[in-house]
């Protein structure tokens, strides 16, 4: 090569101009295996093209055709139909995924790694079920794309989620992934690499038992191996961490550190700010004006922020955000909105991020952001009962009252003692003088909120006399940004049209007043929906859980989604209910341990549980802490105000047994569609 030519000249092959005369073709060839050329044919296909395009220079052009060509493959297949999977064969299908994506970090091409991360929803949710087994994995291959390809911290607490998950579910890999996130992301940001796996490694270490000290020990000496330190130095990077810790792992971690002069870590780690420092702040918002306070609300949260960064506890950071996000939310819903979604980022299974991200985009005036994030809480969260009314108040607001009047009784039969959902009840009848009516329902009110009873009879006679019944009505004030955008917003926007088509198709089968135009609207939904995202699990599984079909037929489209979506536990457990299928649900409990009570009482429910099965479930409810997913939090909940947190096995299968209203066949109908494409976390 000439000092004027710095470009290497390009490896001599035949296969150079197949690629150039149709990019699309050469490359589906060869990652299909059906052309690889010699003589890389006894190869693996990615080692071919490795091999292929390692050779050449970065600035040569065929790099960048690959970089695109690659991406446009992996987004032709995401809209593949489910059947084209089974058809094709599921772990191929996988396989070849998975090649591509390591491709992406192997040959550093940029613009697909790019593609996936402004993707991050469509495509987590796509490979999300395409993961079989630790060699059949397009989700590990997906984040470790993410992970090699950083130029931010935007997925830092994904990556600490993954050292927690990877606890709980005994699943190394997922911690593999996680630390390497970690450990990639950019040398010059905040916090550093190290000591955000250190945090990491703390994560994951404090849910492991005492049976796991060999396995922590491994991990840690693994890491410590990367990154050589003096003595001083690990004392300084982990013992910041330990401090009031008290599980196992805290222990072993401190034997495992060297001994030093000074006997403890020097200065320089992130400290949370004091509580007398929030409490404060928190009232000042009371008396001064919104601007006055903004800046020391956004120091205090990228103080909390730093130390939720360096060590991964999130904890006191979601906890102000929600607080100061919902006081400041009528004066400022821009701040509110960005405390919302700092909540969200952290803690995504947290239902009061998700409710103030809602209310502060109805804020800002994005009425129909909001109404689809508002439709996707309440499958996430079916048991949360603020959402639900919020969401009535919004269908009502923007005109659609018979939806509002049918998700406010929805709610009150799901919540017999909830007060708001009636209060606002009332309210919407009253608006839309339905006198009468709204007089019948005071005396409900009545035993749960005498106040709130007190003042809609005080606006029922006002509107009897024919005078307005609420000061201000017809009135709103609302800060209006246009076309803001939220683009996590819009990512969810498909879940929560599922989520709307499930509720207008529940209306139409139970009798609802319109219920022919609401299931015509929710199949056009879906439809619709389908068209654009046809590997969309919630939307595929309320389609056939509502499909007018025979016995037969819709047994047979259970059967061919479990089979497109292996690693998809809400799909997995409605088709096994639905036909009853005891080799279906055994498959649940191995594949999805950790959700083992939700199966154990699907099991008791259809008469396929035992005893042992019984004993399990009791065992469980009686266990205090939770382990984080909603999925499980949820039913917890559900069973321990119904029963009891202590019953005792025979009243549990008898419930299980004898639901003639119903009530436990909903609930684990909500913790499917929860399940289904495991309701995901955001990144923000």
């Amino acid at each position: 090569m000439s000092s004027i030519d710095p470009i290497p000249p390009r490896p001599d092959h035949p296969w150079w101009a197949d690629f150039e005369a149709d990019p699309a073709a050469a490359f589906d060839g060869v990652i299909r295996s059906v052309a690889v050329p010699f003589p890389y044919s006894r190869g693996e296909p990615r080692e071919a093209l490795a091999l292929l395009f390692g050779a050449l220079s970065e600035q040569d052009a065929l790099r960048a055709q690959l970089d695109q060509t690659l991406g446009d493959w992996i987004e032709r297949r995401r809209h593949d139909e489910p059947d084209r999977r089974l058809s094709y064969g599921l772990e191929r299908y996988i396989q070849e995924l998975s090649d591509a994506l390591h491709l992406i970090h192997r040959l550093d091409l940029r613009n697909s790694a790019e593609r996936l991360r402004r993707g991050y929803f469509l495509y987590r949710g796509w490979f999300g079920a395409l993961r079989l087994n630790d060699a059949r994995d397009a989700l590990g291959a997906f984040w470790t794309v993410l992970a090699h390809s950083q130029t931010d911290a935007r997925f830092l607490s994904r990556w600490y989620a993954l050292c927690e998950e990877a606890a709980r579910a005994r699943n190394p890999v997922d911690l593999s992934i996680g630390l390497l996130g970690l450990r990639q992301l950019p040398a010059d940001g905040d916090p550093k690499p190290l000591d955000a796996a250190l945090s990491g490694l703390a994560r994951w270490g404090a849910l492991l038992g005492e049976q796991d000290h060999a396995r922590f020990r491994r991990q840690w000496r693994a890491l410590r191996a990367l990154y050589p330190r003096g003595p001083q130095a690990w004392v300084d990077h982990v013992l910041p961490l330990l401090k009031g810790r008290n599980e196992p792992f805290a222990d072993w971690w401190r034997a495992e550190l060297p001994k030093t002069k000074g006997g403890g870590a020097r200065g320089g780690f992130a400290v949370n700010p004091p509580l007398a420092r929030v409490q404060s702040l928190a009232e000042r918002i009371g008396y001064e004006p919104i601007e006055r306070v903004r800046p020391d609300i956004e120091r205090l949260i990228d103080d909390q922020l730093h130390y939720a960064e360096a060590t991964g506890v999130s904890h006191y950071v979601v906890r102000t955000a929600c607080n100061i996000g919902t006081r400041v939310l009528a004066d400022a819903p821009d701040l509110a909105y960005r405390l919302a979604r700092i909540a969200v980022r952290w803690e995504p299974h947290n239902p009061f991020g998700w409710n103030l991200w809602s209310a502060s985009l109805i804020g800002l005036g994005r009425d129909d952001l909001a109404e689809l994030l508002m439709w996707d809480i309440t499958r996430r969260f079916p048991d949360d009962a603020a959402s639900r009314p919020a969401l009535a108040e919004l269908l009502g607001r923007t005109g659609r009252d018979a939806e509002a009047e049918a998700l406010y009784r929805a709610t009150m039969d799901r919540f017999p003692d909830n007060d708001v959902s009636r209060t606002a009840f009332i309210t919407l009848l009253i608006r839309r003088s339905r006198l009468a009516e709204a007089e019948r329902w005071l005396p409900d009110l009545r035993r749960l909120n005498t106040e709130s009873a007190n003042n809609l009879t005080a606006a029922l006679n006002r509107a009897k006399r024919g005078e307005p019944p609420f000061a201000g009505h017809g009135s709103t004030t609302r800060a209006s940004v246009g076309n803001a955008r939220d683009l996590d917003a819009e990512a969810v926007r498909g879940d929560g049209r599922a989520a709307r088509a499930a509720f207008r198709l529940s209306m139409a089968a139970d009798g609802a007043a319109g219920g022919d135009p609401w299931r015509e609207a929710a199949e056009a939904e879906l439809a619709d929906l389908l068209r654009d995202r046809p590997d969309h699990a919630a939307a595929r599984l309320i389609q056939v859980r509502h499909a007018q079909a025979g016995a037969a037929d819709r047994a047979a489209r259970w059967a061919a989604l479990a089979c497109a979506y292996p690693n998809d536990y809400g799909l997995r457990l409605d088709a096994a209910r639905a036909t009853a299928d005891a080799a279906a649900l055994a498959g649940l409990m191995e594949d999805f341990p950790r959700r083992a009570p939700v199966t154990r009482l699907a099991r008791l429910q259809a008469g396929l549980g035992d005893a042992a099965d019984a004993h399990q479930l009791t065992d469980w409810l009686a266990d205090k802490v939770q382990d984080g997913d909603p999925v499980l939090s949820s039913l917890w909940t559900s069973l321990t105000t119904r029963i009891g947190p202590s019953p005792d096995p025979q009243r549990l299968t008898a419930l299980a047994q004898n639901d003639p209203s119903g009530w436990l066949a909903i609930r684990l109908s909500d913790a499917a569609f929860a399940a289904t494409g495991d309701a995901l976390p955001l990144v923000a």
